[in-house]
């Protein structure tokens, strides 16, 4: 994922100098035709006048040293400027410094195990700010988190915890929240904050009864700012930081969908297509900005129908992928070994990191055909022998549908197909539609298919 790898060590001034004295040395490399379209991409987006929200993201510098989300940074608020950071949004009532950082593993793990003691799990990326009780009570105004929660409207009064020490599991104070679709919504200091245990008439595990909500959350998208680069990356946390999360119950966490990507116009038929897989939280905007954002950026597209895949928030998945020639009686052949081509990922690997994380599949990628020569299945395996969640792609398998490319299209005589767009069926549901001029199959499998799996909505 784009903005998750570590430090490189290196400041500026130490690789500066060589890479000046080298340059000239180097052969210039050929310009793919990727590279265009994300230079095109990234000048369009620094160029954009709009003013409203400040973004802070983990952006290649020009020394191509990638901070992690996981360093701090050190923002200065702004009253009339929000601070994006991911899928946290911040308004300050008045000008302030500020350190904030996603939650390293080891301490994601540590507070997972504390909240699965309660029968709880995380609903929202758990962000770790210095000083934090201090700017609540002072400074803050409001602050928006993304969370994972299909039924939200049970959760409309609900409350985020903040841990000042995570290996102490009474150590949190309740502040009161809202939700809405997408984000939860935090107001400045209230007066009914519960310090130090758990209120057992009303726990912050969705016991409240659900209420009709009135107003529809819209979630502040990073793509209607203007990117001012990322904050100063800085030393260890202070004694001050504090942990936020909200709790839910397992049950109400959102499912997965699996992304079949492929290069931008990699147009190499009659050769197959090499196919990196994700997987996504199946929440709309969360869809919306990997697949309009995260994507573009990367030099990516939808290479293939997305499968969507129930979960179970504390279990570990691996992809097993099945293939055949399409005749007409075809015999799947599975690629189950003891040690699956495909890494495995789980519920809080996807919300350690951003909603979205690559499923490499080792030591050769997965091909698709656009002409589907080949018929290709995904299966899913979990760790434990528990029942996995009721899903045919647990048994059967999901069937893999490519994506027809440009030059597939011109070849024979296809309408061109629109690139990474987002349609929303009757249903409610989104999506990342292709070919939809063509692929009469699709279709159907996208609008009669989607409305039998509202149940898991």
């Amino acid at each position: 994922n784009a903005g998750d790898s570590g430090d490189s060590g290196e400041s500026d001034s130490d690789c500066s100098l060589d890479k000046r004295q080298t340059s000239a040395l180097l052969p210039r490399q050929p310009t793919h035709p990727s590279h265009f379209l994300i230079n095109s991409f990234l000048n369009f987006m620094k160029h954009k006048s709009e003013d409203s929200v400040t973004v802070i993201r983990s952006s290649p510098e020009p020394t191509d040293i990638v901070p992690s989300i996981y360093d701090f940074k050190t923002v200065i608020t702004n009253p009339e400027t929000p601070i994006v950071f991911y899928d946290v949004k911040i308004q300050s009532k008045i000008s302030k410094k500020l350190r904030i950082r996603w939650c390293p593993e080891d301490d994601y793990e540590t507070l997972d195990a504390t909240l699965k003691e309660e029968g709880l799990c995380p609903a929202t990326p758990i962000i770790q700010i210095e000083d934090f009780e201090s700017f609540l009570s002072d400074s803050c105004k409001e602050i928006h988190i993304r969370h994972n929660v299909y039924e939200w409207e049970i959760y409309q009064k609900c409350h985020l915890r903040y841990y000042s020490n995570l290996h102490n599991s009474l150590s949190y104070i309740d502040i009161e929240a809202e939700m809405f679709q997408d984000y939860i919504k935090v107001c400045g200091q209230t007066a009914d904050n519960q310090k130090g245990g758990r209120n057992e008439n009303e726990s912050s595990s969705g016991s409240n009864r659900p209420q009709q909500v009135n107003e529809r959350g819209d979630r502040s998208s990073s793509s209607n700012s203007n990117d001012e680069g990322y904050g100063q990356r800085d030393e260890s946390p202070k004694a001050t930081m504090c942990s936020l999360v909200l709790p839910a119950k397992p049950e109400h966490i959102c499912h997965i969908r699996l992304y079949f990507t492929r290069e931008i116009r990699e147009n190499r038929c009659p050769d197959p297509h090499e196919i990196l897989v994700y997987a996504v939280l199946d929440k709309k905007a969360k869809i919306k900005e990997f697949v309009q954002e995260e994507l573009p950026l990367c030099g990516r597209e939808v290479g293939a129908e997305n499968i969507r895949v129930a979960i179970v928030s504390d279990q570990i998945y691996t992809p097993i992928l099945g293939q055949c020639p399409n005749t007409e009686n075809p015999i799947m052949v599975w690629e189950e070994t003891p040690t699956s081509p495909f890494c495995s990922f789980s519920y809080s690997s996807l919300n350690q990191k951003r909603g979205f994380l690559s499923i490499p599949k080792m030591p050769l990628p997965l091909k698709l055909y656009c002409d589907r020569r080949n018929i290709y299945m995904m299966k899913m395996k979990t760790n434990s022998e528990r029942k996995p969640p009721d899903d045919p792609i647990f048994t059967y398998g999901g069937k893999i549908y490519p994506a027809s490319c440009q030059k597939f299209c011109e070849t024979e005589k296809l309408s061109p197909r629109p690139s990474n767009i987002m349609i929303e069926s009757s249903s409610g549901d989104i999506s990342s539609l292709y070919d939809a001029s063509h692929d009469s199959h699709f279709l159907q499998q996208v609008f009669t298919v989607q409305p039998l799996l509202q149940r898991h909505m």
